[in-house]
């Protein structure tokens, strides 16, 4: 529990006290053929949270709602139009199922680790720094 503290206060300092709340709002069913019809959200920031709780499931990712969160609101104001966090997200997710041990590499968080992988695809795509909101 110590850790996610931790990372909510290093996300926090990110984000301050705008994010928005979406718990439980805008859910859809995903109808599959041959399996039971499982709950998908519609919202884009209730995708991404559903896409990190799933593969906490599994893996050792240290899944919190509130930081999650706070991550996704973060980097959709941060790099606005620029960064995909659902795209990118499974795309760690994808590297961590090949290296399970880069989880806990480094001495950094998952989430912290998530947070980078933002950064740096933000800089490969060639925006250094945060958006302002009247951009």
């Amino acid at each position: 529990m110590e850790g996610a503290k931790k990372d909510n206060q290093i996300i926090a300092d990110y984000v301050g006290r705008g994010g928005e709340e979406r718990k439980g709002k805008d859910m859809i069913k995903e109808d599959t053929i041959g399996e039971e019809s499982k709950p998908f959200p519609s919202h884009p920031r209730d995708q991404f949270l559903y896409i990190l709780k799933e593969f906490s499931k599994e893996y050792p990712y240290p899944f919190n709602e509130e930081a999650d969160g706070q991550l996704y609101d973060y980097t959709i104001k941060t790099f606005r139009n620029i960064v995909d966090p659902i795209r990118e997200a499974e795309k760690k997710i994808e590297y961590w199922k090949e290296h399970p041990g880069a989880l806990q590499s480094k001495g950094k968080s998952p989430r912290v680790q998530l947070h980078e992988f933002f950064e740096k695809e933000a800089e490969y795509q060639g925006v250094s720094g945060a958006t302002s909101e009247g951009d």
